[in-house]
C-alpha cells in the first residue's frame, strides 16, 4: 500500500479526494513501484456550492487530483 497525502490546506482545491480515486491511485502506484503520492490539488465544491473553486468541474466532490 502506498502513502497518499494532501492536498495542502492552502490549495484552492483543498478538499479530500474520494476513496474510489484514492484506491485507484494506490493500485497504480503499487503497479509501478511508487511508495508515496502527494496530491497538490484535490477536491472542490461543485458550481453553486461554494466559493473556493477554480476551473473545470473535474475536481468537484473529490473526483480528480493533481
Amino acid at each position: 500500500m502506498s502513502i497518499v497525502t494532501g492536498p495542502p490546506a492552502s490549495a484552492i482545491r483543498n478538499q479530500p479526494i474520494t476513496q474510489e480515486l484514492r484506491d485507484l491511485l494506490d493500485a497504480a502506484a503499487l503497479a509501478v513501484g511508487v511508495d508515496a503520492i502527494f496530491v497538490v490539488s484535490g477536491g472542490q465544491p461543485a458550481i453553486g456550492e461554494g466559493t473556493r473553486r477554480t476551473g473545470s468541474t473535474r475536481h468537484d466532490h473529490g473526483r480528480a487530483a493533481d
